[in-house]
């Protein structure tokens, strides 16, 4: 257990050491920046024409759901973003071993392959759930300036 401790500890200070891990997070939030962003915009269109339907057609607004016009697309496109973006963390990892020649010596310590790969794995998976909390600022903000529903 010590040695994936070692590994994923190594692997997190790789990315974080190098400009790596700020390049891939500061894209990774620019795009669902603007994926955010043009969801809001469409809502807000969306809202706006109905709301001018309304008036003209002398009717109630129809109550729009913020859940699943705004959050669940951002969620969705997040989702469909990442499956491009997870194998792009994941890939170097061990490229950058054989690169520098540490594999040989990963391979002959006396650390189990499934420990190393899991290490590995929990390292970019950190990584990835820390570009997740940056994107809550997006929901949270939508809390805080609007009164989205709390339930489906």
């Amino acid at each position: 257990m010590r040695n994936y401790f070692a590994i994923t500890n190594r692997e997190l200070k790789s990315y974080f050491v190098s400009p790596i891990a700020y390049v891939v997070i500061a894209l990774f939030v620019l795009i669902t920046a603007i994926f955010f962003y043009l969801i809001i915009s469409n809502f807000v269109q969306l809202s706006f024409r109905y709301t001018m339907q309304a008036q003209y057609y002398r009717m109630a607004p129809p109550k729009l759901n913020v859940n699943s016009m705004a959050i669940r697309p951002l969620l969705h496109n997040i989702s469909l973003f990442a499956l491009f973006w997870l194998p792009l963390l994941t890939m170097r990892l061990f490229a950058e071993e054989k690169k520098s020649g540490t594999i040989e010596l990963l391979f002959t310590s006396p650390v189990k392959t499934i420990q190393m790969v899991l290490a590995k794995f929990t390292a970019s998976s950190i990584l990835f759930a820390v570009m997740l909390v940056l994107t809550f600022f997006y929901i949270i903000s939508l809390f805080f300036f609007g009164n989205p529903e709390l339930g489906p």
